[in-house]
């Protein structure tokens, strides 16, 4: 071989040598980009994922907040309901002591077989009497929490005593009367099962409007041991005293 030809087999493989590094370096620089761009996608994933779960705890709490102010709500209109109610209640029991000259009046009573116990309803109180050996009259019906029926520590006596039975019995009865007249029924005043009736009160639904409410949005269920059956007799109930 020729020196001329010997030095052109060496610039070709040069050449060739030198081509082959332009290659690389051209493929070196096409995978930094792409890593360069994996990592700008990442970190644009990562800021999507930040977002998002920004705007679930803000949306989480958004909701906690309508929640409270659902619940607000609710509470407000029932006091308001409740003080509206005791307002007409002792309108009622004024208007009906100013018509009877201050003599009190009974509205309704119940007397024992034996004709020696009698439960009534005075205004806006139960009373029980066995004369001459005593008289109770519960708190004002308007003035208790939630109208509920209560009278003073001598009533534990009475309903051990002979006639406990028939006192509770009648004085429930008169209580519930009035709290008819003046549209405040409780949950004992449905002709429910015990059963059902105390589930409901111990999940704080103890006044007919706020089952009434409960009822309508079909959320009764909600609450455990009402079910589908007990839902049929609350609806009943409802339904007799409409």
């Amino acid at each position: 071989m020729t020196d001329t030809a010997a030095q052109d087999t060496q610039d070709d493989a040069l050449v060739r040598a030198i081509t082959l590094q332009m290659e690389v370096d051209e493929l070196k620089a096409d995978v930094q980009q792409l890593k360069k761009e994996a990592q700008q996608a990442q970190k644009a994933r990562d800021k999507a994922k930040h977002e998002a779960e920004q705007l679930r705890t803000r949306n989480a709490k958004l909701s906690d907040k309508l929640d409270a102010a659902k619940k607000d709500a609710k509470q407000a209109k029932h006091l308001a309901r409740e003080e509206l109610q005791k307002a007409r209640a002792k309108q009622d029991a004024k208007r009906g002591k100013s018509a009877n000259s201050g003599a009190e009046e009974e509205a309704a009573s119940i007397t024992s077989d034996d004709g020696k116990v009698k439960v009534s309803l005075t205004n806006d109180q139960v009373q029980i009497a066995q004369p001459p050996h005593y008289v109770i009259s519960s708190t004002p019906l308007s003035e208790s929490d939630q109208h509920q029926l209560e009278f003073c520590d001598l009533i534990t006596a009475v309903r051990d005593g002979e006639y406990g039975e028939f006192v509770d019995q009648a004085s429930q009865v008169m209580a519930a009367r009035w709290r008819e007249q003046n549209q405040c029924l409780r949950v004992e005043d449905l002709e429910l099962p015990t059963k059902v009736a105390a589930t409901l009160a111990e999940n704080g639904l103890v006044m007919i409007s706020d089952i009434e409410s409960r009822h309508a949005a079909g959320t009764l269920a909600d609450i455990k041991g009402i079910g589908p059956a007990a839902i049929e007799q609350v609806d009943k109930a409802l339904a007799s005293t409409s």
